[in-house]
């Protein structure tokens, strides 16, 4: 069940870069009672600075506070896969002050780590998606293989 979970997961995701914040015990975002965002928001990236995925972040968060009225400051924590700034951003206030970038390995964790700290459809809820992008196989022209179907055969 949780692998086919997560494969609906990917399916939202795609191969696209999704922003998710976590979600309290009752399964809901924290009743804010003020306007939203009423201080600066924290996007946790979870993978290294300078990568295609930090260029999208940076975009995202500069609009979104331009938007909000609020500075959305992105916070780097690589390592494990990415499972580092996952877990960071799960065990945070459920207030939606401290989102998560994630990007199509987040939908995989329960397959490749049996001992997270978290699970990632309880835990998170999505807010946005940030961007969407094709993924492309290619090979040498002197590969024989001249389709996927004939790549995978």
């Amino acid at each position: 069940m949780r692998l086919l979970q997560s494969a609906a997961l990917h399916a939202l995701l795609g191969t696209g870069v999704v922003a998710f914040t976590t979600i309290g015990a009752a399964g809901n975002a924290h009743a804010q009672t003020a306007a939203y965002p009423s201080r600066p928001v924290t996007a946790i990236a979870p993978i290294a600075a300078g990568g295609p995925v930090d260029r999208e972040a940076r975009v995202y968060t500069n609009k979104m506070g331009d938007l909000m009225g609020q500075p959305f400051i992105i916070d780097f924590k690589p390592g494990a896969g990415t499972t580092v700034g996952g877990a960071y951003v799960a065990k945070s206030k459920p207030d939606g002050y401290t989102l998560l970038i994630a990007n199509a390995s987040f939908t995989v964790y329960p397959a490749f780590y049996t001992d997270l700290s978290f699970d990632n459809l309880r835990d998170f809820a999505p807010v946005s998606l940030m961007s969407q992008r094709t993924t492309v196989l290619v090979v040498h022209p002197s590969f024989p293989a001249k389709t996927y179907a004939e790549y995978i055969g």
